[in-house]
């Protein structure tokens, strides 16, 4: 009886064992596809966010090539706008640097004829000497007199430009 009791008890835990190592086996495929499952999701979720950040980036620089773009368009207007003002004011400073040597050089000439001036006062035109030149009373008198332009003062303007 105790050896049938024994063999019982060997037969009940054989089967007990195959039971747990069935169990164990179908424990280990379950774990085996949820994990499976788990990593085939995670795998996916990654794949979408990586999609997003790849798209997120395609957009960046579609920005900033039209940002790029942009501005060279802008740089060109600005350069063709440049040379196109350019021209009248290098035209400008010409006509202005033409006009101030012009008045040096008329102020030049104002200095002479008020030398002149100031030697033909000096000058004794009753003097038998002075007879014998060509016109040189009529020409005294046109050199003493002030004219249609009289010689400016010598004091200097405050102006910022002075044309003539």
């Amino acid at each position: 009886m105790v050896a049938r009791e024994v063999k019982e008890l060997s037969s009940a835990s054989a089967g007990t064992a195959t039971r747990i190592a069935q169990d164990l086996a179908s424990l280990r495929v379950s774990i085996r596809e949820n994990f499976a499952s788990l990593v085939t999701d995670r795998v996916e979720s990654e794949r979408g966010e990586l999609m997003k950040i790849a798209s997120a980036i395609a957009s960046l620089t579609e920005n900033m090539e039209r940002l790029v773009a942009h501005q060279r368009d802008t740089l060109v207007k600005v350069q063709e706008e440049s040379a196109r003002i350019a021209q009248p004011i290098v035209r400008l400073i010409g006509s202005i640097q033409f006009q101030d040597v012009t008045r040096q050089r008329l102020q030049h000439l104002e200095s002479i004829f008020a030398a002149a001036r100031t030697h033909l006062r000096a000058l004794d035109l009753s003097n038998p000497l002075t007879k014998s030149w060509p016109d040189a009373r009529s020409f005294a008198e046109i050199a003493l007199s002030e004219g249609p332009s009289p010689p400016r003062s010598t004091e200097k303007q405050n102006k910022d430009i002075e044309l003539f």
